[in-house]
């Protein structure tokens, strides 16, 4: 009995000191993959970084580049993308109206217009007092607020399009409320990028642009200039018959396509 007793004192001792070793080694494992974890998450972190900056220079870039075809400062650009956006319309929708829109003003101001005449029933010019050229981002404001007076919906549809062609149809909804409440709108937009922002980011992206092509162009052209070399040499060793544009293998031929 006593021999009996004093062997599960031992088993004892010996599975409680494997039971601490396997603690110890999981503990141990634990923290290692706490660690692990806390450098992935470091790593996703500083690479979330990177691409919001990659994004945000894109944005401010195609903010410039856009607001330059169409003819707006970019103020005016993100602040009424944001309020078409928040009464259903895309920004593609509204880019495209603008454009439409920019084009019919410039030409009044040049010349006698159909948009010119439309404008001048609505008490509208393009032109001050003084001679000088009035911005789009002005005209299209007072647009909006004389369209408050006309009558009915299918009038002002009729303006909008002959304004801005089918797509300034679409943007009769900005108006909808109103000129005063499409322009608290367009005020209220957060995360406007300042105009001298956005023009740094243009020359950035623009002059990556540059490097990357200085530096890529040499090594395509060593590439296939290397490439050239490597198959005139399976060509003389008959790897390879460039005229017929084959690569023989063990078994047969391949056409290359």
């Amino acid at each position: 009995m006593a021999t009996d007793y004093k062997l599960r004192i031992k088993a004892t001792d010996q599975t409680g000191g494997a039971f601490k070793k396997t603690n110890k080694n999981i503990n141990s494992t634990q923290n290692a993959m706490k660690k692990l974890a806390g450098a992935f998450a470091g790593v996703f972190a500083v690479r979330a970084i990177v691409n919001f900056g990659q994004e945000t220079l894109a944005l401010a870039d195609n903010i410039g580049k856009v607001s330059d075809s169409i003819g707006v400062n970019t103020k005016f650009l993100q602040q009424y993308q944001f309020a078409a956006q928040q009464s259903g319309l895309t920004t593609e929708e509204f880019n495209k109206g603008m454009q439409n829109f920019t084009k019919m003003v410039g030409q009044a101001q040049l010349r006698t217009s159909e948009a010119g005449r439309t404008l001048e029933k609505l008490g509208i010019q393009v032109k001050r007092a003084d001679g000088s050229v009035r911005g789009a981002e002005e005209v299209f404001v007072e647009l909006m607020t004389a369209l408050d007076g006309v009558g009915s919906q299918f009038e002002k549809n009729a303006i909008l399009a002959d304004l801005m062609g089918r797509a300034g149809v679409k943007l009769a909804v900005m108006g909808k409320d109103g000129a005063e409440a499409m322009k608290a709108l367009a005020a209220s937009a957060t995360g406007v990028i300042p105009e001298d922002s956005i023009r740094q980011a243009e020359i950035f992206n623009d002059a990556m642009n540059e490097l990357k092509r200085a530096t890529l162009m040499p090594l395509q052209k060593a590439f296939v200039s290397v490439s050239t070399t490597v198959l005139e040499f399976l060509d003389i060793l008959g790897i390879v018959d460039r005229k017929k544009n084959i690569i023989r293998i063990r078994r047969g031929t391949t056409r290359c396509k």
